[in-house]
């Protein structure tokens, strides 16, 4: 806390009329006033304060403009204030914004106050360099009206600079002005105040300063006195007066500072003050383990600063996804400080293979196991066919891969014909697949000619498989006559499907005419889909009604 007090004499503060004129009259002639004040730091740039004035001489000589002389002391406005100071000097400037709020408690008549509640707003600038010290305010203050003789006063704004010079061992010379003026300018010169001041002030240590001054005042406005002496002690006056010593500018005084060539918070409870603390947790970041994240004082140097750690896994509670038990670091911060026994980033709790590393997923039975491409269930590194969906076996080399449903060697995957046994071929049609065989009244072939929709383009893919069938053919000299017969499914009209039937049989037929059998050995026919084969409209249905069929229709 920081108390002040001091009195005041002026002389003349409301006068009507004027000596020139021979009609001056004085309604309020002396005024002696002590004032009592006292501040509170609520923080490092917020500040309270309370000062109570008491007139203690107050009169005046004749009545005017209706008004009768004060007679006897009387209670000012009780005055609150507050005062923000901006962090930091700038060329030694210090800025800050102050409030005030006056209550009404001078009584009526006592001219000592205003008649309701009033207030103002105002801004500081200080500027300080050596023992030099100036300082200046200004702002606006706000009141109810009044009418004082034939002049209403209400609102003004006030402003007022001051100046003090150490001279040394103690002393100083202090210089004031200040103003107030109705904020209608056009009225200043019968309704502002004026005043100077000039004085000294001698400084006891650092904490008590005593001040005397005189001076005189200027325009008409109610309190521009004729002179007036003041003489007071206040508390603290004369930080400004000493050569404060501040490297780092940064408002820590070089004797206070931890770190006098660095710039940092006072900050209250701060081990190290003026040093740097980017979170602000009073632990410098010179032996903040976690300068970057507010934390407590551990007294350790690997957690001291940092934010608690209840089980020491390394991860801070605040940002430990699983801050009762031990675990390990993860940039994630909903899997940090969770126990992962594989170290794959997936915690225990959501890995589905806890003892084995693998990525995390978003299937909850894979989520943490090993890598499976194609699903069957063995991770790929034990997987010989990775891409493939397989089955497991005991032989590494097969592990994973598919079956051989028909046994004959080739893999299912790669096999036409998986359910019937066949050899292998270069040619992907006829691989695993049987080759065309007699079939009493037909030549059967294990794989079915397929078109493409409404085509009756023979595929280049199938013409191995029409080779067979004419090599067989002209091996086989009893067979007269072959009959390609083509079948259609009821995707379409009757007509349009007997016409695309006899087409694609006519197609196969000059296929095989092209391939060396005899035109005169083959004939074609289109049944359309008067012969299904499967009954339904699905479409796996269909796809078997689609067919090129090999018929015997004469022999020797």
């Amino acid at each position: 806390m920081q108390a002040s007090g001091f009195a005041s004499w002026a002389s003349r503060p409301l006068v009507f009329g004027s000596a020139s004129g021979h009609n001056e009259a004085a309604v309020v002639s002396d005024l002696a006033t002590l004032e009592l004040g006292a501040a509170w730091r609520v923080s490092p740039g917020l500040s309270a304060g309370l000062s109570v004035p008491l007139a203690v001489i107050n009169r005046g000589e004749a009545s005017a403009a209706g008004l009768q002389p004060p007679s006897g002391a009387a209670l000012g406005d009780i005055r609150i204030a507050a005062l923000a100071t901006v962090p930091g000097r700038q060329n030694g400037l210090q800025l800050a914004f102050g409030a005030e709020l006056g209550l009404p408690s001078a009584g009526s008549g006592s001219f000592a106050g205003d008649s309701g509640v009033s207030g103002g707003v105002r801004v500081i600038l200080e500027w300080q360099r050596g023992g030099t010290s100036a300082l200046g305010n200004w702002g606006v203050w706000a009141r109810q009206p009044v009418e004082l003789g034939p002049t209403s006063f209400g609102s003004e704004t006030r402003g007022g600079i001051g100046l003090r010079q150490a001279i040394g061992d103690g002393w100083g010379l202090l210089g004031e002005a200040s103003l107030a003026a109705p904020l209608a300018w056009s009225r200043i010169a019968g309704a502002g105040a004026a005043e100077f001041t000039l004085g000294g002030s001698r400084c006891f240590g650092q904490n008590w300063e005593a001040f005397a001054g005189m001076g005189g005042g200027g325009l008409q406005g109610p309190g521009a006195v004729s002179w007036r002496a003041t003489a007071g002690l206040r508390q603290g006056g004369c930080g400004a007066a000493a050569v404060v010593v501040d490297r780092d500018r940064d408002s820590v005084p070089d004797p206070l500072d931890a770190c006098p060539d660095q710039p940092g918070p006072a900050g209250v409870g701060a081990e190290s003050p003026g040093c740097p603390d980017r979170d602000g947790d009073g632990v410098a970041d010179r032996r903040d383990a976690c300068p970057a994240m507010p934390g407590i004082r551990h007294g350790e140097s690997s957690g001291h600063g940092c934010p608690a750690d209840s089980d020491g896994d390394g991860a801070v509670d605040a940002a430990d996804a699983c801050p009762a038990q031990p675990g390990r670091l993860s940039p994630r911060r909903d899997h940090n400080g969770c126990p992962d026994l594989d170290g794959d980033g997936v915690p225990d709790s959501l890995d589905a293979c806890p003892g084995t590393a693998g990525p995390e997923s978003s299937s909850a039975e894979r989520s943490g196991c090993p890598a499976d491409r194609d699903g069957d269930g063995i991770a790929d590194a034990q997987d010989a066919c990775p891409d493939h969906v397989g089955r497991p076996n005991a032989e590494p080399g097969i592990n994973g891969c598919p079956g051989d449903l028909d046994g004959d060697g080739v893999r299912d995957d790669d096999d036409r014909c998986p359910n019937v046994v066949g050899p292998k071929s270069e040619h992907r049609l006829l691989n695993g697949c049987p080759p065309p065989r007699l079939h009493g009244s037909h030549i059967g072939v294990a794989q079915r000619i397929e078109f493409d929709s409404d085509s009756a383009v023979v595929r280049d893919e199938f013409r191995p498989l029409l080779l067979q069938v004419a090599l067989l053919l002209l091996e086989h000299p009893e067979i007269l006559k072959l009959s390609v017969d083509g079948h259609t499914d009821d995707a379409a009209t009757a007509d349009h499907n007997m016409a695309l039937s006899q087409a694609r049989a006519r197609a196969v037929h000059d296929q095989l005419v092209v391939l060396g059998v005899p035109a005169n050995r083959l004939q074609w026919r289109g049944f359309g889909l008067q012969k299904p084969i499967v009954a339904g409209k699905t479409e796996e249905a269909r796809r078997q009604n689609r067919r090129v069929e090999f018929v015997i229709a004469a022999r020797r």
